[in-house]
């Protein structure tokens, strides 16, 4: 006999308190609310939300003199602060290894309207950006360039509960790079002369920041009015560069919104040359979660193979800070029967961190085309009793939603499945899980810290130009590189082809480009080579 079955708007969990408006929570007022049982109680946000205890932290703290964060950007009067908070938190994520320049534009343009993490963590799950900034600048008016990387790994972080509750951001910045988070601002309450926030409630528009470091003795004297102590973030604003302190300003740790209304969020990326086909009823992210009334729950979904890439990972979401998943892949299952057919994997793991997760499956799976698999997964999150990821309707989102009969499977115990367009009555009609599948191979990264210098052999009878090109090995690879290649095209023609002008010998860290003009400009890619002939996404730099 099945138990009850609850669910609960994200969001409004992730507020810490009633009657939440951020874009995105559900309303159980509004029309449509499904009609099974809800809890609509914010303190069981996963784990109670308790401070965080942190390990011994700096004192101070700035990504910009580690080279981690990219040059400050300009919204304008178009706004768009989530989309410039996110790709500044991907970007420094990506630094100093790896320079990029993300598009907001494209992003923006994709999220439908919405404004919540949520979105913009669909947005970018489903590979739709981000794109390079030259394929769709600011304010230009769309693109059809592919993503550059692949987003499959979102770090989300509870809310503060307290002004000294900072622990999980500050660790954040120093594991990841600049922290996307949400804050309340009202102009009047910013000191330009100090480049300083505070507010003791919760008012003024919505905005989104990238936290960049912090200063436990940043003086509240600088703040106006003055906060109860010391102590504030420094944040990275999109604004331009003649706001604030050249585009950052510092908020109080006692300010009352920043990260205290909703998860924060540390965004990474993988390289595109690794899993190259994405199976997923989600593109909008997960925007609720369902339970039976315990912290564990089953969720199964049936796709069907399009490519013969073999089956390489999964992606769920958890918003608790620990918990354990039991992943069952069937090969050849049943329509409608999540567990019927060939279990070919079952692999079990621990998480202490939420938000999305890709899990690599050890082995592989190889897939037939047209052939249909089974990924079943048995998650527990501690603490919390709504463990099932859901991409529910949302109000005020011109996003389109949609599920057909046969995609989703929930269980309370795994023996008795229920599809889950059809789990109580029509409520869940169009409704999917949050449950990806990945095929393709282990991630190949690109070399890191690729950089030129123009040399001049001054000879007798003539001066020669080259360029000398030097980079350094990527440790996240498994397998080094058999060699490196190296592109080339005229800086200033966007539309020109890459031209390959030669490859290392062997996995040597540098390449001499001969015979070059004085005032050439050029763009150069370099690429890592395997054995096999698998090739990692480009580097580039300019000269």
């Amino acid at each position: 006999m099945l138990k009850r079955l609850i669910l609960v708007p994200l969001l409004i969990l992730a507020a810490g308190g009633m009657g939440s408006t951020h874009p995105g929570a559900l309303d159980p007022g509004q029309a449509g609310w499904p009609r099974l049982t809800l809890r609509h109680d914010p303190v069981r946000l996963a784990a109670e939300a308790v401070p965080y205890q942190a390990a011994a932290l700096p004192t101070a703290y700035d990504l910009r003199a580690l080279d981690k964060m990219t040059a400050v950007r300009n919204e304008g009067a178009l706004g768009g602060s989530p989309a410039f908070a996110a790709l500044a938190s991907l970007e420094s994520y990506l630094r100093p290894g790896e320079i990029w320049d993300f598009s907001e534009n494209h992003l923006r343009a994709g999220l439908s309207g919405a404004v919540s993490l949520e979105a913009i963590v669909g947005a970018l799950a489903r590979w739709a950006d981000p794109i390079r900034e030259a394929d769709d600048p600011w304010p230009a008016s769309g693109s059809e360039a592919e993503c550059v990387k692949h987003v499959q790994n979102v770090v989300y972080l509870l809310p503060r509960t307290s002004a000294l509750d900072n622990g999980r951001i500050k660790q954040a910045v120093m594991d990841y790079g600049a922290v996307w988070t949400d804050m309340r601002f009202a102009p009047s309450l910013f000191s330009s002369a100090q480049a300083s926030y505070y507010s003791a409630t919760q008012q003024g528009e919505s905005r989104s920041v990238a936290v960049a470091g912090w200063d436990d003795g940043f003086d509240r004297s600088r703040f106006s009015p003055q906060p109860p102590g010391d102590g504030a973030f420094l944040c990275k604003n999109s604004l331009g560069t003649e706001w604030g302190e050249a585009g950052y300003f510092y908020v109080s740790y006692y300010d009352a919104g920043l990260a205290r209304i909703s998860f924060s969020a540390a965004f990474t990326a993988d390289p595109r040359s690794g899993y190259n086909v994405q199976y997923a009823y989600d593109p909008n992210g997960c925007t609720s979660r369902l339970g039976y009334d315990d912290e564990a729950g089953w969720f199964a979904v049936q796709y069907t193979a399009e490519s013969i890439d073999p089956l390489a990972a999964v992606g769920f979401y958890a918003f608790t800070g620990s918990g354990t998943y039991e992943i069952s892949v069937y090969l050849d299952a049943l329509p409608g029967r999540p567990r019927s057919g060939s279990l070919t994997l079952r692999q079990a793991g621990t998480f202490s961190s939420s938000g999305l997760m890709t899990i690599p499956l050890t082995p592989s799976i190889p897939l037939l085309l047209g052939q249909r698999f089974s990924i079943v997964i048995n998650l527990r999150t501690d603490g919390d009793v709504f463990p099932i990821p859901l991409e529910h309707p949302v109000g005020d989102s011109a996003a389109v939603f949609g599920a057909s009969p046969g995609q989703g499977f929930i269980s309370p115990d795994g023996r008795d499945w229920t599809d889950l367009t059809t789990a109580d009555g029509a409520n869940y009609a169009q409704t999917s899980l949050c449950l990806k599948a990945y095929a393709g191979y282990a991630p190949l990264h690109p070399p890191l810290h690729l950089k030129v210098e123009r040399l001049v052999n001054d000879l007798y009878f003539f001066k020669e130009y080259v360029d000398k090109l030097t980079w350094q090995l990527n440790p996240k690879n498994a397998e080094a590189p058999a060699k490196y290649r190296i592109y080339r095209r005229a800086a200033d023609d966007e539309g020109a082809a890459f031209e390959k002008i030669g490859e290392t010998t062997g996995p040597q860290l540098l390449y001499y480009v001969r015979a070059v003009k004085k005032d050439d400009a050029f763009l150069y890619r370099v690429t890592a080579v395997l054995a096999d002939g698998r090739e990692s996404d480009p580097v580039e730099v300019r000269i």
